[in-house]
This record gives structure tokens, sequence and C-alpha cells, in this order.
């Protein structure tokens, strides 16, 4: 709790987080993707899965951030 709250920035009076996104790799071509930062009973799941030639996601989350960022870190 204590490194979130360091890591946070705030910024025009609106909280910003590093990063919005908790991902969890379920193996080499499959991530859960969470909204860390959202009440846990608010939390909507979002899934990458990598193919061959193109990706899927899908994304029920509350959309608050971009996930763009994040997704293209996570590699």
């Amino acid at each position: 709790m204590l490194f979130s709250l360091l890591t946070t920035l705030i910024k025009g009076g609106m909280v910003i987080y590093p990063s919005w996104y908790k991902i969890n790799k379920l193996d080499d071509n499959v991530s859960h993707i969470l909204e860390a930062h959202v009440a846990i009973d608010w939390r909507r799941n979002i899934w990458h899965v990598r193919g061959r030639d193109r990706d899927l996601i899908i994304d029920t989350g509350l959309g608050l951030q971009p996930i763009t960022k994040d997704i293209t870190v996570a590699g």
C-alpha cells in the first residue's frame, strides 16, 4: 500500500497511477488483465490472446483509462 501511494502522482487534482492495469500472464499467449485501482466488486475481466498474425483483446473493462500503453508494454 505504501509503495502504491509513493508511486502515485497527483496531477491537476486527479490521481494518476503509473499503471492502471494489473496483467497476469497465464501462459505465453494468454493474459488476464484487471483494472487494479477499481474497487474489487466493480472490476471487470479483460483478456489478451496472442495470435500468430493478430492479437485479440476481449475488453469488458470500465474504460476509465486507455489500455493501449499497458498492452504494448506487456509485449
